[in-house]
C-alpha cells in the first residue's frame, strides 16, 4: 500500500543560534491546510504515545500538512532542558511558524496551531 504522505526531518534555526528539530509531514496531492503542532512539557514532537505522529499521518490522508517540533530542551533538541522557559517556548513557536509560512509565502493554504497541554502557550 502506498502512503498518502511523506515526511522529512529538519532543523529550524532560531535567531539566537538554537536549532529546533522538526518533522514536516506533507500529503501527496493538494494541501488544503497546514497545522503547527506544539507538544506538552517533558514530551517531544510526537507527543505522548505518538499522538501527534498518528494525528499528522491521519490529517495528511485528508490533505492537511503538518509541522511538529521539539521545543528547546525536549526530544531531539541539542540544548539542555534548563534552556526551556515560557519565553523560549514562545520564541521557538514563532520561529517554527515563520519557517512554515515562508515555505510558500504566496499560498492560499490556511494555517492552524495545535498545542497540547503546556504546548498551548498564550501567544
Amino acid at each position: 500500500m502506498e502512503l498518502s504522505w511523506s515526511e522529512r526531518q529538519l532543523v529550524i534555526s532560531e535567531p539566537d543560534g538554537v536549532g529546533i528539530p522538526g518533522i514536516l509531514c506533507v500529503p501527496n496531492g493538494a494541501e488544503r491546510a497546514r497545522v503547527l503542532m506544539l507538544h506538552g512539557i517533558t514530551t517531544s514532537k510526537n507527543e505522548y504515545l505518538d499522538f501527534f505522529r498518528e494525528l499528522a499521518h491521519t490529517l495528511a490522508g485528508c490533505g492537511v500538512g503538518s509541522l511538529r517540533i521539539d521545543f528547546r530542551g525536549h526530544g531531539d533538541s541539542q540544548v539542555s532542558s534548563r534552556a526551556f522557559t515560557v519565553a523560549s517556548q514562545c520564541s521557538d513557536t514563532y520561529a517554527a511558524l515563520k519557517w512554515y509560512l515562508d515555505l510558500e509565502p504566496h499560498s492560499d493554504v490556511t494555517y492552524h496551531v495545535l498545542g497540547c497541554s503546556f504546548g498551548a502557550p498564550r501567544l
